[in-house]
């Protein structure tokens, strides 16, 4: 039996074997992947990449409160909410230490997540106003194509490049990450277009409740960052 492509070893401060090293779910039983990323794995035809998040999150939090609230076109806190976000991110990305892995430097750009139900997504509405520190103005170079599976499903289909981009190496930025079915999809699209994705960063990552006290226990300092 063929075995399958190995899994991405970005640098990480975790040394805990029972979590994901892409993601920080529970790994499976002999593999360093979770369910998900395995299957995006397979799926895909390449290991998932890695994930950096600000913040750690699950059921109700402030961060989850301000990533609902800032889509949310009838909520009068909308605008204040969505300067909130923009501004924790902006102090993260120039300033910070994230919880799981160093931010990628030397990069040629970063590209927001499209939405596949509008034409531009919240985030990337947002982060058109001024470039991010490290990464300069994102490059509109991504699309959502007609053809949307299963929205908790990765597909290769999903996305479609405007150029080539061969030799870029790029950091792709989107709001929320649970299952990384839509941003691994992304990834996918503008690798397959020739560029070297060398990370996937999100303001929020929706973490598996179950993953908890495996957290704790791989990065102490981590298990403070996780609003519960």
């Amino acid at each position: 039996m063929t075995s399958p492509p190995p899994a991405p070893s970005p640098p990480t401060l975790l040394a805990n074997s029972d979590l994901c090293i892409c993601c920080l779910d529970i790994a499976l039983h002999g593999d360093s992947l979770c369910t998900n990323c395995s299957n995006w794995r397979e799926i895909l035809g390449a290991p998932p990449i890695g994930v950096t998040s600000m913040c750690l999150y699950n059921r109700q939090s402030p961060i989850r409160e301000l990533l609902v609230g800032y889509k949310d076109p009838t909520n009068p806190q909308r605008k204040h909410q969505t300067t909130t976000l923009i501004n924790l991110l902006y102090t993260w990305i120039g300033t910070s230490t994230p919880l799981d892995r160093t931010l990628p430097d030397g990069v040629d750009g970063c590209v927001v997540v499209p939405s596949t139900k509008r034409r531009r997504s919240y985030l990337g509405e947002a982060l058109s106003k001024r470039p991010l520190p490290r990464y300069g103005q994102s490059l509109d170079v991504l699309q959502a194509t007609p053809h949307q599976p299963e929205q908790r499903l990765a597909s290769t289909t999903r996305f479609t490049t405007t150029q080539q981009l061969t030799n870029k190496r790029l950091v792709l930025i989107d709001d929320v990450y649970t299952t990384g079915a839509t941003a691994q999809s992304a990834a996918h699209t503008l690798q397959a277009a020739g560029a070297d994705v060398t990370s996937i960063i999100v303001v929020g990552r929706r973490i598996n409740p179950h993953a908890l006290a495996e957290l704790g226990h791989a990065h102490p300092a981590m298990s403070r960052e996780v609003s519960s």
